[in-house]
């Protein structure tokens, strides 16, 4: 991996200056080793030619405490095939490695600082893959590529603008790639006073980029064919993607700052490119620094192009107990995106639940009685996530889907202890039985979704069944519980 000891040096010292200023990326301004060995001699580097690079990304869904803010997955998925479509000239394309990783933790989902990101990144990271964390607030920015760490922060607010292309910026910084204004971070840029030799920022004086090229290798991001940028600040563009702004150079040479490139503050509908030497140096670093990136690799590079076909319930059914979804296998399809809403057009402020599967069904628990509801399923695979078309259906729930405890005979005695529980704690449901019952218990997180079968059999007598906690994040819980072909629900809390 690269060599990043000065600049985790020098970002450990400026933690708190960071946190205090906001801005739209807040990625440390400073070069890895890497990239400077590489643009003094990029010839000697690997490219792959014409091949396509497949990167494996963990996405981690960083909420609340009790299991709240989540960024939604079909915005999840809107987002990451953006960058699919950005990164796609370049010929990488990324994939979602293993499952959506939901983390729940106050203090990581709106951090003010480095120093909560870095903890949230280590005690998640999973090796070989690019790790990227969705949050609340991410130390003032809109982003940030962490090196102490190597992986990226992204603020859902930044993710909802979707000409912003924030997940590509950052992955242009994961890929040892700089700002194109390098050097003149948190300086305001002034037309009326004489441009300097140097700009002095965080990490000392750094050359002013010259308009005719003369000083390309060693000012600015080190890429000649990146031109000249002063501009720190989010700027607008004009019709041919240049920023409104004049500047002029150490030569008083007139220039715009070229607002297509990724890498640089434009608005983001002004973005459309890297530049060649980006490509060649992103390409590069990952065939020769980032090797772990592409072994033991579970690619299918073919997109899903079959509908499937739902199953059940039939259209309008009603159902007496928490629902299965079903539908048909597709080929290509590796995983499947559900979605239950309270109405045909499926709005987002009526969902009731949403998730991702592996398999050709789900069970859906959180429902209330005599209600209408729809639902539909997309396949999709992990390497191309926004392929797929979704099919649909709807169901009616009656009484009883849910039954309150006290109203069970046989479960009349069952306790669950303690339900507020410190981390790692482990709880107890226990009920004693006159005679068998066939009995299935799943713990369900904050949103309905099922986070595992805890039980599934024959229960009688003294029924005692523990429940581990050790891999549950902090938040509140549901036990759904099924004895005899009633169901019925308890709370249980975890506290950080």
């Amino acid at each position: 991996m690269q060599n990043y000891v000065l600049c985790c040096i020098a970002l450990l010292l400026t933690l708190n200056l960071k946190a205090q200023h906001t801005e739209r990326c807040a990625t440390p301004p400073v070069k890895s080793e890497w990239l400077k060995n590489y643009q003094a001699n990029p010839d000697a580097y690997a490219k792959g030619g014409d091949s396509i690079l497949y990167i494996p990304v963990t996405v981690h869904v960083v909420g609340t405490d009790v299991g709240t803010g989540y960024y939604p997955i079909d915005d999840i998925f809107r987002t990451f095939c953006q960058m699919n479509v950005d990164f796609e000239p370049i010929n990488i394309r990324f994939y979602m490695e293993g499952d959506l990783n939901y983390i729940n933790n106050s203090a990581w989902y709106s951090h003010a600082s480095f120093t909560d990101g870095t903890l949230m990144m280590e005690a998640n990271r999973v090796p070989g893959t690019f790790n990227c964390y969705i949050v609340e607030e991410s130390a003032g920015a809109g982003g940030y590529y962490n090196p102490v760490s190597d992986a990226v922060a992204l603020s859902i607010g930044n993710l909802d603008l979707q000409e912003w292309h924030t997940w590509t910026h950052e992955a242009g910084h994961y890929f040892t790639l700089m700002h194109t204004f390098l050097g003149w971070e948190s300086i305001d840029y002034n037309f009326n006073e004489p441009t300097p030799e140097f700009v002095s920022g965080w990490f000392g004086p750094r050359p002013v980029e010259r308009v005719d090229g003369s000083n390309c290798t060693e000012a600015a991001d080190g890429f000649c064919d990146t031109p000249p940028d002063y501009l720190s600040s989010t700027f607008n563009c004009d019709a041919m993607g240049f920023s409104i702004q004049l500047q002029k150079d150490p030569d008083s040479i007139f220039f715009y700052s070229d607002g297509g490139n990724y890498m640089s503050y434009a608005d983001g509908i002004c973005n459309s490119y890297f530049s060649q030497e980006q490509q060649d140096a992103m390409r590069a670093n990952i065939i020769n620094d980032r090797q772990d990136l592409l072994t033991n690799q579970d690619v299918i590079d073919v997109p899903v192009t079959a509908t499937t076909t739902v199953v059940g319930p039939a259209q309008g059914e009603m159902v007496s107990e928490p629902p299965t979804l079903r539908w048909e296998g597709v080929e290509n399809a590796n995983r499947y995106y559900y979605e239950v809403n309270r109405l045909a057009s499926f709005p987002t402020s009526l969902r009731i639940q949403e998730g991702i599967v592996s398999d050709t069904s789900v069970v859906i628990y959180n429902l209330d009685e005599n209600k209408n509801y729809h639902w539909r399923v997309r396949p999709f695979n992990t390497t191309y996530p926004c392929e797929g078309e979704f099919i649909g259906s709807s169901f009616m729930t009656g009484e009883g889907i849910f039954t309150d405890m006290q109203n069970v005979e046989v479960l009349n005695d069952l306790v669950l202890y303690p339900n507020i529980l410190s981390a790692g704690q482990t709880a107890r449901l226990e009920v004693s039985l006159d005679a068998p019952v066939d009995m299935q218990i799943h713990l369900l997180d904050v949103s309905g979704r099922q986070v595992n079968t805890i039980f599934r059999g024959q229960a009688n007598g003294n029924f005692v069944q523990e429940i581990q906690t050790q891999s549950l994040s902090a938040g509140l819980y549901w036990l759904a519980i099924e004895a005899d072909g009633v169901w019925m629900q308890r709370k249980m809390v975890i506290l950080d």
